[in-house]
C-alpha cells in the first residue's frame, strides 16, 4: 500500500510539471538585447498576437537608419513557437523564412533562425516583457 502510494504520488508530481509547461500563455512582447558591429547595440523585439499575427522589430541604439521591422503569422507546437515571415520592411529576412523559438516560463530561445540579423551563433533569449496597462480613468 505504501508503495502505491508513492507511486501515485510521483505520477501527481510529473503530471502537474507537464501542465505547467503547457500552460504558459506565448502572447506578449519578447526583448533581448544584443551587440552591434558599428553602434551601442541593439534591441530586437518579438510580438506574438493572440490573433496569430507576430512582429520582430530590430531597433539600433544610436543609429535608427539600421532598424526594420518583419511580419507574419505564429503558431504553436509541443512549446516550440514557429514564426513564418510574410513581409518585411527594410529587413535582411527571406519572406517565407521561419523562426522558430522553444517556449520557457519566462521568455523564448532562439533554436532556428537566420544567424544574419543576430550577427551569427549567439546564445540568445528573450525575456518576456510585462504587460502595461494604463489606469482606467
Amino acid at each position: 500500500m505504501k508503495k502505491l502510494f508513492t507511486l501515485a504520488v510521483v505520477i501527481l508530481a510529473i503530471m502537474a510539471v507537464f501542465a505547467e509547461e503547457e500552460s504558459i500563455n506565448p502572447v506578449g512582447v519578447y526583448a533581448a538585447k544584443l551587440p552591434s558591429a558599428d553602434g551601442m547595440g541593439r534591441i530586437i523585439i518579438i510580438h506574438l498576437f493572440s490573433n496569430g499575427n507576430a512582429m520582430r522589430t530590430n531597433v539600433y541604439i544610436g543609429k535608427p537608419s539600421g532598424d526594420y521591422v518583419e511580419q507574419g503569422k505564429w503558431e504553436i507546437k509541443d512549446n516550440i513557437i514557429t514564426v513564418a515571415v510574410e513581409k518585411e520592411r527594410k529587413g535582411p529576412a527571406v519572406i517565407g523564412s521561419k523562426l522558430k523559438f522553444r517556449l520557457e516560463k519566462d521568455g523564448l530561445v532562439p533554436i532556428q533562425y537566420d544567424e544574419t540579423p543576430f550577427g551569427g551563433k549567439l546564445t540568445i533569449k528573450f525575456v518576456k516583457l510585462n504587460e502595461v496597462t494604463p489606469p482606467k480613468r
